[in-house]
């Protein structure tokens, strides 16, 4: 009998320490900086990748989600939709060309572990094979929540990379994903046709329930601009009060200049835009939910700075 008790005992502290945490939930939003092919490449105007999931579907028999992206990236064979399957520790990518899914990410994998995912070329329809091998491996607290954390290394079946597993400098996070995009997705058959802006880096993840989380890597969800990665601070001579606000909240400008603003939510959407009028504007709020929110500050059309608003009822 103590041997059943003790074998329960182990079996479902096991499960609970691979218990999963959902990928993809709707509503979850990704933004990703789309960089120049030569990142440090004077006056490009950095924009973004936007990706969320919106809605369930059924493909080939499995319960998916399906993700819609404003824009892909240059040399890629997919389209502005996404579908994902999540079973257990396991994320499938459904790749509409090869009419099979294919493993994203697994988050239970272990330091060696592999995976492989068929790259089909758009012009020859070769395919090369991918392999993700697992570095390290680690737990991360974000937003007070625990997720497992890889870093991986890559290995393609092409004359130049045979062989060889190239470690990512990003890593893939539970919940998340990969930090840089959506793991490899590019033709490389074209070559030096596909030294073109391309995704470099997460800069925010939003879900319902996680919340939001910023790398920092720009400095809010949906900035556009030339190059920059330093976050935004508070901007000096600026104050919003009361802060909780409900109904309005008041912006003193202290600096030489008046501003522009603009009220973002959580999922770095623009949902109110103003401008300071003398030494204190009231704008009104009563059309927001409840919530937090990031007012943006722009002096001369360029960002001086931002503030967390949490609006009340």
């Amino acid at each position: 009998m103590k041997k059943t008790l003790l074998s329960l005992f182990f079996l479902s502290s096991a499960l609970a320490l691979s218990a999963q945490h959902e990928f993809a939930p709707i509503g979850a939003v990704w933004y990703h900086t789309e960089g120049p092919f030569l990142v440090l490449l004077p006056g490009h105007i950095w924009q973004y990748y936007r990706a969320e999931s919106v809605s369930d579907t059924i493909v080939l028999g499995r319960n998916c989600r399906k993700i819609v992206k404003n824009m892909v990236v240059t040399c890629t064979s997919f389209d502005t939709v996404m579908l994902v399957h999540q079973h257990g520790d396991t994320v499938f990518l459904y790749d509409a060309r090869l009419n099979d899914f294919q493993v994203l990410y697994n988050f239970g994998a272990q330091p060696g572990d592999i995976w492989t995912m068929e790259l089909l070329q758009q012009v020859s329809n070769d395919i090369l094979m991918l392999t993700v091998r697992v570095d390290s491996v680690s737990v991360v607290t974000i937003n007070g929540l625990d997720l497992r954390q890889q870093f991986v290394s890559f290995q393609l079946t092409d004359p130049a990379f045979t062989g060889n597993f190239y470690p990512s400098q990003y890593p893939i996070t539970e919940k998340i994903g990969y930090h840089h995009y959506w793991l490899y997705q590019y033709s490389y058959e074209l070559g030096p046709i596909c030294d073109v802006p391309q995704p470099i880096g997460l800069r925010c993840y939003y879900d319902p329930e996680f919340g939001l989380y910023e790398t920092g890597f720009a400095p809010y969800c949906d900035w556009v601009g030339t190059n920059t990665r330093e976050p935004l601070s508070e901007p000096e001579g600026v104050r919003i009060f009361p802060n909780p606000a409900a109904g309005a909240f008041t912006v003193e400008n202290l600096r030489a200049k008046p501003l522009a603003f603009d009220v973002m939510d959580m999922q770095g959407r623009t949902v109110l835009r103003g401008h300071t009028a003398g030494y204190r504007t009231e704008t009104g709020i009563g059309a927001l939910s409840p919530g937090v929110y990031s007012v943006v500050f722009r002096e001369d059309g360029q960002p001086v700075g931002r503030i967390r608003l949490v609006v009340a009822r």
